[in-house]
């Protein structure tokens, strides 16, 4: 049993005085234990536990002490104890927050690049809204359109980009029977948690300079105002950092059905990586998920808890390799990372409890050993040049 903050704040010199010599001595052997197992505590760091880059002190850092995905930690948060209570904070200014972006009433700004018109796309309707008759282009009228700007590629002669202005119409026919129908854009259907997105084929961007977009934005990782740069300077493209915003978004809501194939091949892997760390947006704790199979990579944004993991790996039938987070220790076919078991026993191995250092000593000299061995392979030599109980140096 520790000692708690509340029987802390009673000991003092003179409680210590005032104790017979067996319960003195209880009392120094409590508190031994106690500091002993602090001081492991302060002694943990990236190198001998599961602590992450961005768990050290901002003087300790190099490289700018960015934490990845590699370096999530592996068990969960130690919780407060229990005599401590939390504080409620009241915000200083209780007035709402501006909200980002245009304000309701702004004026707002038009496109001011002249798009050319390399071609021009006609939109018939194909049946009368009235009679359900089919209909023709015949006495058909223009009734609306917009702009489009999509990418041409060149030809084998004359390979690169070319910016292709096209300018779609929409046409109004009349019927037989009187009635006069119009083509209208089509839409598509959005992931209800999706929200915001809309999908319509009334829109700036074209689905090759889209492409384009997504990749400059996620293969190459350009910001926004980037990608706004690079298609102005080598396309003449004029594209506000909205649109280069909303077309990603887009992008992400047209491809949101092939995620459920992406699940399929994930939970059918023989040996799946499944890693996360935390990234906060908003004030709002957040953590990246990775799930990592041979030809396929689950990402999600999400929050942190044994119900979600089971949720997304229910129906997992090969082996997991995760570190040592108690949400996966359920799962019968688990293999643990061995880097994190390396920093484990260097833990231990570093432990102020005796018998703790050398458990430490005997698991990383082990770990140590089963590594020589497997590098030995790799590289053709026999495995028995190293013993099993000789670590390699």
């Amino acid at each position: 049993m520790h000692l708690n903050r509340h029987s802390l704040q009673q000991i003092d010199a003179a409680y210590i005085q005032s104790l017979e010599p067996e319960a003195l001595r209880r009392l120094s052997v409590q508190l031994l234990a106690d500091l002993k197992e602090a001081w492991d505590r302060l002694n943990q760091g990236p190198e001998n536990s599961s602590r992450p880059p961005s768990s050290r002190a901002p003087w300790e850092r190099t490289g700018g002490g960015s934490a990845s995905a590699d370096d999530a930690a592996d068990d969960a948060l130690m919780p407060a104890p229990a005599d401590v209570q939390p504080v409620d904070v009241q915000p200083t200014d209780p007035s709402p927050k501006r909200k980002p972006g245009k304000q309701p009433g702004a004026p707002g700004f038009g496109r001011t690049q002249g798009l050319h018109a390399h071609e021009e796309q006609a939109h018939y309707p194909l049946g009368c809204a009235g009679c359900g008759q089919p209909l023709t282009g015949a006495a058909a009228g223009a009734y609306t359109g917009f702009q489009a700007v999509d990418l041409r590629l060149g030809e084998p002669g004359q390979p690169g980009l070319t910016l292709w202005g096209v300018d779609p119409r929409s046409y109004e026919v009349a019927c037989g029977c009187g009635h006069r129908t119009r083509a209208v854009a089509a839409q598509g259907a959005v992931d209800p948690l999706l929200a915001g997105i809309e999908l319509s084929e009334w829109r700036l961007v074209g689905p090759a300079l889209a492409g384009l977009i997504v990749a400059l934005a996620l293969r190459f990782r350009l910001s926004r105002a980037r990608i706004q740069a690079f298609l102005g300077e080598g396309l003449e493209a004029t594209l506000s950092i909205g649109t280069i915003h909303q077309t990603i978004h887009e992008a992400s809501a047209v491809v949101a059905p092939a995620e459920a194939e992406r699940i399929e091949a994930v939970l059918a892997s023989d040996l799946l990586h499944a890693d996360d760390t935390s990234g906060p947006e908003h004030g709002q704790p957040l953590w990246l998920w990775v799930f990592h199979a041979l030809t396929v990579t689950l990402y999600y944004v999400a929050g942190r808890g044994r119900e979600w993991v089971d949720n997304v790996l229910d129906g997992l039938s090969g082996w997991l390799m995760s570190d040592g987070w108690i949400a996966y220790r359920h799962y019968p076919r688990r293999l643990r990372c061995w880097a994190h078991l390396l920093r484990k026993a260097r833990g231990l191995a570093q432990s102020c409890d005796r018998d703790a250092r050398r458990f430490g000593q005997q698991v990383l000299s082990t770990l140590e050993t089963r590594m020589a061995a497997v590098y030995a392979a790799r590289e053709g030599h026999p495995p028995s040049i190293y013993p099993l109980n000789t670590p390699r140096r």
